[in-house]
């Protein structure tokens, strides 16, 4: 049986390794025992890291960059805020919303149903937190 798990949003994840990549994915290598990673994450030898999110408060500009450029020929989902000027802009942010889901829809009839489920996932969350900023 498998499971996905999440950790508490914690900084100074230290004392592991990791080994794989590539189409074999990113697994953890090794944990040590008193370590940020065994206390506080709960890290397990074994596991799959299937993301890691960095928070963007309070991050050096150099980091920031760093990650971002780093992170460039990957998958990458932004959790973003925005100052809207006015009820157009939101109509055309919702319309957007819509179009992408046209979109993803669309593509439902190529790609398998998993895939589908979790694109549909991942636009669904974007809205809401996009909709929780604005209220």
């Amino acid at each position: 049986m498998e499971v996905t798990l999440k950790t508490e949003v914690e900084a100074g994840a230290s004392g592991f390794s990791v080994t794989g990549g590539g189409n074999e994915g990113i697994f953890i290598k090794k944990v040590l025992k008193e370590s940020p990673a065994s206390k506080i994450f709960s890290l397990r030898e074994g596991d799959q890291l299937l993301s890691a999110t960095i928070f963007f408060d309070n991050i050096k500009y150099e980091d920031a960059l760093k990650i971002l450029q780093y992170s460039e020929p990957y998958r990458v989902q932004f959790s973003l805020k925005r100052k809207i000027a006015g009820k157009e802009e939101l109509e055309h942010i919702h319309s957007t919303a819509h179009y992408k889901k046209e979109r993803i829809n669309y593509r439902s009839r190529i790609k398998s149903q998993s895939c589908v489920r979790v694109e549909k996932h991942s636009l669904a969350s974007q809205h809401f937190l996009l909709l929780l900023s604005i209220h």
